[in-house]
Parts: structure tokens; sequence; C-alpha cells
């Protein structure tokens, strides 16, 4: 199997440079190039950018928005087997591109984790399916070169059976936030940047952040429940949280039942998640000789704290 691949960023990746190395089973060649954005850097910036001509470039470190620079990628992706374009579309069918694009987004990943780590430049990103635009597929076993040409921009948009609202149609409900500068909940964001992290193959993050994400609401849900019972000692009733135990399986057990007034160890199913997700997971995530996790253990993390989250307040919107 021999694929060539073509697309754009829209935005300055990493510097311009050739790279040759192996992810898992495929021999991977990536040329990075700097396209100028003169355009964008005078409609949006105000600056008007020339050059001398014969070849001369103008760079900007950390141009995160590619307003000078944007960045064009070229990939060959090569292994030993006699697969081509053809038995991938008969393999993958409607989602080849998909797992051509997900496979693309990895190794850059590779190279942005690689480069910050040597040089230290924490401003370089991550990619997301979402960054991956003009996206081109050759069979490069095929002469002339087999081609299919991406009309699908949307990848990398959703995240499995989780529903997301069109800003449009949730529009009082925004302005009513925003007019009562109603609060809101840490825990809220925490758990959409999980899903962010996830969308970008940072498995590891997504795990830690989500169970951030579950301590923080089981904080906030006990304090409102305190709040109800006791309306009168709202300061008492958040030292009372504050002082719980550390040990959030300790809360849920002891604790949480006297609070909430419902034993969540005998929802057996979602407290053996709970169990694995707390001890086994989220270990792996951050503690002594952590462990890259993949896809379907952050996926099903993921899922799980939203189970529980959604068992502890069904009202909850996630």
């Amino acid at each position: 199997m021999k694929l060539g691949v073509k697309f754009n960023l829209p935005f300055r990746f990493l510097d311009e440079d050739h790279f040759e190395f192996f992810v898992r089973d495929k021999f991977v060649i990536v040329e990075i190039k700097l396209v100028q954005n003169f355009d964008g850097a005078e409609k949006i910036m105000g600056m008007e950018i020339t050059t001398s001509g014969q070849g001369a470039k103008v760079d900007m470190d950390a141009d995160y928005h590619g307003l000078v620079n944007f960045t064009s990628v070229k990939m060959e992706l090569s292994d030993k087997s006699d697969c081509t374009m053809e038995c991938y579309l008969d393999k993958f069918g409607d989602k080849f591109e998909y797992v051509i694009k997900v496979t693309c987004m990895q190794v850059l990943n590779i190279l942005a984790r690689t480069v910050r780590h040597v040089t230290n430049n924490y401003w370089i990103r991550y990619i997301n399916l979402r960054d991956i635009v003009n996206f081109q597929v050759f069979d490069l076993s095929t002469n002339p070169p087999q081609a299919c040409i991406s009309i699908n921009p949307s990848h990398g948009y959703s995240f499995p059976n989780f529903n997301i609202s069109a800003q449009s149609a949730t529009k009082n409900e925004i302005d009513r936030i925003l007019r009562e500068q109603t609060r809101i909940p840490i825990w809220k964001n925490l758990f959409l940047d999980s899903i962010n992290y996830f969308t970008m193959s940072r498995y590891n993050e997504s795990v830690v952040t989500v169970n951030i994400a579950l301590e923080s609401f089981v904080a906030t849900h006990l304090y409102n429940k305190l709040n109800q019972q006791f309306p009168h000692d709202v300061q008492e009733n958040r030292m009372m949280v504050i002082k719980l135990p550390k040990s959030l399986h300790e809360i849920m057990k002891k604790h949480f039942p006297k609070i909430d007034g419902r034993n969540f160890e005998a929802q057996r199913d979602l407290w053996k998640r709970f169990d694995i997700i707390r001890v086994y997971i989220r270990t792996r995530a951050m503690h002594s000789f952590t462990m890259a996790l993949d896809e379907k253990t952050a996926y099903d993390t993921i899922h799980g704290i939203r189970e529980i989250i959604k068992w502890i307040d069904p009202t909850v919107n996630i």
C-alpha cells in the first residue's frame, strides 16, 4: 500500500521541514511547507506585507490564526501490504476518507509532541480533524495515481451519541444566562474540554479532565443538596463539602447517601464502571508510570462518567 495525501492547515503548524519515520506498521514521509497569506494579514491585521521576490518568505512564529502563513502538508503512507485504494474503499466504504484523515492527524500530533518536547515551543498546537482542509488522497501504486478529493469538511465535529444544539435554537437560553449573570458550572466546561481533547487523540488528557469534571460535579451537587436542606447555612454547607474525604470512592460510598438520600453503590452497573474508571483507568492516565491510553478506553471513560452524572442529576444537559 502506498498512498499520497495533500491537505492544508489554516495556521502555522511547524517550521518548513521534511520528516521520515515509522508509525506502527506504516512508513511515513511528511513535507511541511508554509504558504504566504498576505490577503489575510492585510484584511485582519491591517498589515500590508511584501517581499523582495526571488523566493523570499515572511514568517511569523506562533501564527496561531494563519494570518501570515498557513501550512501545506504532503504525506506519503506506505506499508508492505498489496492493498490499493480500491481495497481500502472495499474495506472501509464511506469511512475510507475518515480513516485516512485520522491517520494523518495522528502522524501530525506525533510531530507536534516531538518538536514541542525538543524545542520547548509550547505554543505548537495539536491537530484535530476539523483543522484538515482541502484534503486529497492519491493511490501512488497506480499509474497515473488514482485521486480521491474530499467533499466532507465536517469530520471531527461529532462525539458519538452526544447532542450538540444549534446556537440559533438556544438563543433565548444564552440571552437569559447573560442577562441574569448565571454562573456557568466549572465541571461543564471541563467535561466539554475532555471531549475536545478526545477529538485530538489526546486520550490521557481527556481522561484526566473528565475525572476532574466528575469530582467538581459531585461537590457541586452535594453542596446544592445541602443548601436545599439548610438554606440559611450556605457557608457551613460549603465548608462541609470542602471537609469531605479526598477519596471520591469514600464520598460516593458513605457521604453521598447521607446527603443525597440515594445509594449509589447499589447501582451495580454504574458502580462497577465508576470503580474501573477511578481505580484502574484514572490511575493509568495520571499516576506513577503513566501509560498511553487508547481511543476506546478514553471513550468508555467519558461515556461512563456522563452516565454517572446523568444518574445523579437527570436534568443535566450533556
